[in-house]
């Protein structure tokens, strides 16, 4: 957010602290859902049943609620002036992206103890920031 009112880059650096957010919101949401309204999930890597709210679970409910909190957000970052249509739709499928490498990583690293929740939770936003920054630096306009 201080490069974007630092830099000429605003509306690329927007774009990218948005998709951050949208994908923060979007695995938080999918997380709780998930587990509150889900009877059963099931492992990203092998598509096993597992517990609802186990590390890389998938559950419809839960990705579906994902998938709206990330548009929500997108949709606010539309609202707000901080990106356009196109950047918002962007930004919508970087924090998809960003949620189910959230998934991946806690499936496979998590689970067997080769990184903490923490690290997984850094690296998703991190993640969608990035694919967001590069996808809209390379081909939407500024």
């Amino acid at each position: 957010s201080v490069l974007a009112i630092s830099t000429p880059y605003q509306w690329t650096l927007l774009a990218a602290l948005v998709a951050a957010f949208a994908e923060a919101a979007g695995d938080t949401i999918s997380s709780e859902i998930g587990q509150w309204l889900s009877p059963r999930a099931y492992l990203i890597t092998t598509f096993k049943r597992v517990p609802p709210g186990e590390n890389g679970g998938l559950s419809l409910v839960g990705s579906a609620a994902g998938f709206s909190a990330s548009a929500v957000i997108a949709g606010l970052g539309l609202a707000l002036g901080l990106c356009s249509p196109g950047a918002a739709a962007l930004v919508f499928g970087a924090a998809v992206a960003g949620n189910l490498l959230d998934s991946v990583l806690g499936a496979t690293l998590e689970r067997r103890g080769l990184g903490t929740n923490g690290i997984v939770n850094f690296a998703g936003p991190s993640f969608a920031g990035a694919l967001a920054l590069m996808i809209y630096a390379h081909w939407l306009p500024m």
